[in-house]
């Protein structure tokens, strides 16, 4: 999302409806730009968006308040543009990495837990990286009484990684399952669906009852599981480092699991408050 000189801020959904009421356009929805839509809806922005969307942007369960789109949005002379592969948000003079509404640290946090009941979380897109990962962590993570019939799944797991695009993903979440009983690990592309980016509850559940979030490298190095993680009080174990990650802790998926304790937690979320979000900025950039 990228548009320079005067901004009209009215989302659309598609290149079918007209630009020419509608320069701001949205392709794809990338979670990047939606969690930057909703922190200015949070900041009091006027927002325009396709009905179809509107509901499910403002509902109040997402913690943002009923707000008609505009019958004559207003101009604003910044500029508002998006680069996923830095990553880089910028909204006139402000820059950060990703911009978070900050109603959303605030609605995970409240729901921490210190009874976690589930090892290891992971819920993503299958890659062949991320299937081979998967295979390295089912053979050094198994515990004793997983580890003779984790064997047997490694194998066929790896055959079945092996043939990449003809395996079932289906099979395969059923033989993790099998292999890592104590972990929720799961190959889905749910998170591609723009209604599920927007708040994607059984995704965040599953973080916030994790002890580990597993965050393999996606498109990028980068990884927008790992600062959801650090959201919602997970240890963060990381495939690669980069350096979006200083000063947070984590480990790496090659090192011994060790959970963080609660200073490290605390001082993660604190981080991501204060590294993705900017509410007083958008509130004093709010158009008049």
């Amino acid at each position: 999302m990228k548009v320079a000189g005067k901004q009209l801020i009215w989302i659309s959904a598609t290149e079918q409806e007209p630009i020419s009421s509608s320069p701001v356009v949205l392709k794809n929805y990338r979670i990047q730009e939606i969690r930057l839509i909703q922190a200015l809806i949070e900041a009091n922005w006027e927002v325009g968006l396709p009905s179809a969307l509107a509901n499910s942007f403002l509902n109040s369960d997402a913690g943002f308040q009923s707000m008609p789109a505009p019958s004559t949005p207003r101009m604003v002379d910044l500029e508002i543009s998006t680069d996923h592969s830095k990553p880089l948000t910028r909204i006139g003079c402000i820059e950060k990495v990703l911009v978070f509404p900050e109603s959303f640290f605030e609605r995970v946090r409240r729901r921490w837990s210190n009874q976690r009941r589930v090892r290891m979380v992971f819920a993503g897109f299958f890659t062949v990286n991320r299937g081979m990962l998967m295979r390295e962590i089912v053979e050094s993570m198994a515990c004793s009484a997983e580890r003779s019939f984790s064997t047997i799944c490694v194998r066929l797991l790896f055959r079945l990684f092996c043939l990449s695009g003809r395996c079932s993903i289906g099979l395969v979440n059923l033989l993790l399952r099998s292999a890592l009983p104590l972990d929720s690990i799961e190959f889905t592309d749910r998170g591609r669906d723009t209604l599920f980016k927007l708040q994607d509850d059984i995704y965040l559940e599953k973080l916030l009852s994790g002890k580990f979030a597993l965050c393999p490298d996606g498109d990028f190095v980068w990884t927008y599981r790992f600062f959801e993680a650090t959201a919602c009080g997970c240890t963060p174990v990381i495939q690669s480092y980069c350096d979006h990650y200083e000063g947070y802790a984590f480990i790496h998926n090659r090192d011994k699991l060790r959970l963080l304790d609660k200073r490290q937690l605390d001082s993660n979320y604190d981080r991501s408050i204060q590294h993705l979000t900017c509410r007083n900025e958008l509130l004093s950039l709010h158009p008049q």
